[in-house]
């Protein structure tokens, strides 16, 4: 369901504010699912100008929140820089959001509880992107893409990253003769540095 325009719990706005400032642009809410046989568990999706926030409702055990975390709790609350979200991808058939990460975190999977929460897609597509000053995506080999990005953190620091699929790596020489330049030009338009992992 679209909550946009209704107003965030309290006790989940609270705890929000403890991962990130305000103000909350945009938010969902997850469908609600059993933990157990008695517990069941929402999740809300919070969108602020500096995360992507995810705070779990109603669960007594979880352990308290972690604001240095980029890596997914399934009982806690988390908060990842819009920079090291990659991509999000909306299933209208499922009304299922799939968020994947720069980082080594598993992809981040959140059911829409009823209509598809337009204002909040939208608010995730703008917040990624503004985080993105330039990218290039070049073609390896047997189909296989590799992409470099320069992107900007919240206190408007910039970065260099590499992305590609952890399956399907480049080669050394892929590295050396199509990578490398593309990273040397970059840097030397930004003076950023390179991100590693």
């Amino acid at each position: 369901m679209l909550f946009t325009r209704s107003t965030l719990p309290r006790d989940i706005a609270s705890r929000a504010r403890t991962l990130s400032r305000p103000p909350f642009l945009a938010w969902m809410r997850d469908t609600p699912h059993s933990t157990s046989q008695i517990t069941a568990t929402t999740r809300f999706l919070i969108a602020t100008r500096s995360h992507l926030v995810l705070i779990t409702e109603n669960n007594a055990e979880q352990a308290s929140p972690t604001p240095s975390s980029s890596a997914v709790s399934p009982d806690g609350d988390n908060r990842w820089e819009w920079s090291h979200v990659d991509r999000a991808s909306w299933d209208p058939t499922d009304q299922k959001l799939t968020v994947t990460f720069t980082t080594s975190t598993e992809p981040l999977t959140v059911t829409a509880s009823t209509d598809t929460p337009v204002r909040f897609l939208t608010v995730l597509r703008e917040r990624i992107e503004h985080t993105v000053v330039m990218s290039e995506t070049i073609t390896l080999d047997n189909s296989r893409n590799v992409r470099i990005a320069l992107r900007r953190t919240p206190n408007g620091d910039t970065f260099i990253e590499v992305l590609h699929d952890r399956n399907a790596p480049p080669t050394d020489h892929e590295i050396r003769t199509k990578v490398t330049p593309v990273v040397a030009r970059f840097r030397e338009l930004s003076g950023a540095p390179l991100k590693t992992c």
